[in-house]
């Protein structure tokens, strides 16, 4: 525990802390707006992504926000590759619809993250043109998700992470998964 504001230090042991604090946040909003706040996941890529995008949808559903698949929801997050080529150049498309939603709805959070954030020329390029975007972070942070989107939210800043420490570890995350008999798994 950090003894200054009794925030844990260790975000992947803790990420039911910082699940629990957005809750907070999201139930107060959802009050205040006199409906449910949403969330929609989009995967661009390959089968990596998308078995990380169910541990993300997983988490936001703790969080409070149900799924919807459409992009002007409250929370929109991409989940991105850099492996293909068509992947990288539709993310910047849907990058540049949201910079005119963002204009007219500034409360929708837009987050970034995957393989393709995870490049720091990347990152800087989406930093450089799309401000607008309030998260950013890489393949190895996912699971620090809730650390870092409480950051923001308490905040308010534009939050970038994209170390090289793979902090990655199933076991934290229960998964909800699309299929009952199918799964994707990482593979090294």
């Amino acid at each position: 525990m950090n003894e200054k504001n009794n925030i844990p230090v260790n975000d992947n042991l803790d990420n039911d802390y910082f699940i629990n604090k957005i809750t907070e946040i999201t139930t107060r909003r959802q009050d205040a707006l006199h409906r449910p706040l949403y969330a929609t996941v989009r995967t661009f890529g390959c089968q990596m992504n998308a078995h990380d995008s169910e541990k993300l949808e997983t988490m936001l559903l703790r969080m409070g926000y149900e799924l919807s698949n459409d992009e002007t929801a409250d929370v929109i997050l991409y989940n991105t590759c850099c492996v293909r080529e068509n992947a990288e150049n539709r993310i910047y498309g849907h990058l540049g619809y949201m910079k005119n939603l963002k204009t007219k709805t500034p409360d929708i959070k837009v987050i970034v993250c995957g393989c393709m954030a995870q490049q720091s020329n990347i990152a800087e390029q989406i930093k450089k043109h799309y401000g607008f975007v309030d998260l950013l972070f890489g393949t190895f942070n996912i699971n620090r998700f809730p650390s870092l989107f409480y950051s923001h939210l308490t905040t308010g800043k534009q939050i970038i992470d994209i170390s090289e420490n793979n902090t990655e570890n199933d076991s934290l995350v229960k998964i909800r998964r699309h299929f009952a008999k199918k799964a994707d798994i990482n593979i090294m």
